[in-house]
């Protein structure tokens, strides 16, 4: 990324007891330089890192949807979609035995 402005923007409304709330939201915008050339810019609620430091991004190439910080970049990455499939598998060995114990009696 080239480079990354943070801005606070702060809201508040009111019920209709009048109880009033105030919310802050920090905006991280990153002005990016992605080897296609696109996206050039993007604004994320994640501290997605530093400037010079290289962040993976998704997008649309339509432009459809914005651009967002790329997930899964840590260990879980790994972990997660496996024990999915691992329980998947251990679902369907499950309902194997049972329709076959049953069909069995």
């Amino acid at each position: 990324m080239l480079e990354k402005n943070s801005r606070v923007e702060t809201s508040t409304s009111t019920d209709s007891n009048g109880h009033t709330t105030t919310t802050s939201t920090t905006y991280y915008d990153y002005r990016l330089d992605c080897p296609s050339g696109r996206p050039t810019a993007m604004t994320s609620t994640t501290d997605a890192g530093s400037k010079d430091q290289q962040l993976q991004v998704v997008y649309d190439p339509a432009g459809r949807i914005d651009p967002e910080p790329a997930r899964g970049t840590d260990a879980t990455a790994a972990w997660v979609p496996g024990s999915l499939i691992a329980a998947a598998i251990a679902v369907g060995a499950g309902r194997e035995l049972f329709g076959r114990n049953n069909r069995l009696r």
